[in-house]
């Protein structure tokens, strides 16, 4: 299996960087921030907590309905979690875009990951469809792994954590906040200084094995996985 790990760090200063994609925007159009006073167009990085964030087809509408049955969508965004991938989760934020809103939220348990889920809704009918709750593909299936894949190089994934910790202090580097990641990240494992994501070819039997795992606890699961065998996969 590949591994691709995202290092998420900045000088004080600077602005945020998302995995080396760009400088956050937070409108999508020039007229939409000349309108909006209160947002500025950059936000230094350990200022930043998720603050006008919108996906690139967002809509205002779809987020007020969103917010009007927040209750309802979280409830169940869930259940959706449970009963297709055996997991708890915490829901961070509403994301509204053209015809869906996308819930971005955290797991809560033995695996610790980011990821999101998109809920349809009809304005013009004032309908939010619970029952339709999906991803976009493989996305859950790349978190969860990702999740796993730390948890099997828990020890090696330690001194990765205590290197970027030491260069932090050495070197005034500075993380995305944990409020930022919670806001917006859909990027499986990830803390606010990297982020794991998993590839190859070895993705899909280890998640198999999680679906498939049958009341073991994770950590039978990874007991049973041979980290040499995964490491010379690429």
């Amino acid at each position: 299996m590949g591994l691709r790990l995202g290092i998420i760090v900045s000088g004080l200063g600077l602005s945020l960087l998302l995995g080396g994609c760009g400088i956050i925007d937070f409108a999508t159009t020039e007229k939409e921030r000349k309108e909006d006073k209160k947002l500025p167009d950059y936000v230094p990085v350990q200022e930043y907590t998720g603050q006008g964030f919108r996906l690139r087809n967002h809509n205002d509408e779809v987020d007020s309905f969103a917010e009007e049955h927040k209750k309802e969508i979280t409830a169940a965004v869930k259940q959706f979690m449970r009963d297709h991938y055996h997991t708890d989760v915490v829901v961070h934020n509403f994301a509204g875009a053209h015809e869906y809103v996308s819930v971005f939220f955290e797991s809560v348990g033995e695996l610790k990951y980011y990821s999101y889920v998109n809920v349809p809704v009809d304005l013009n009918q004032e309908i939010i469809f619970l029952d339709n709750i999906d991803s976009l593909e493989g996305v859950i299936e790349i978190s969860i792994t990702s999740a796993i894949y730390h948890r099997i190089y828990e020890e090696e994934f330690k001194k990765l954590d205590e290197y970027l910790n030491q260069a932090v202090k050495d070197h005034g580097l500075v993380g995305i906040r944990k409020e930022a990641l919670q806001h917006f990240s859909s990027r499986g494992y990830a803390t606010p200084l990297y982020f794991v994501s998993t590839v190859g070819k070895d993705m899909d039997t280890i998640f198999d094995s999680y679906m498939d795992r049958k009341g073991d606890n994770i950590e039978n699961l990874i007991d049973k996985f041979d980290k040499n065998a995964l490491k010379d996969v690429s």
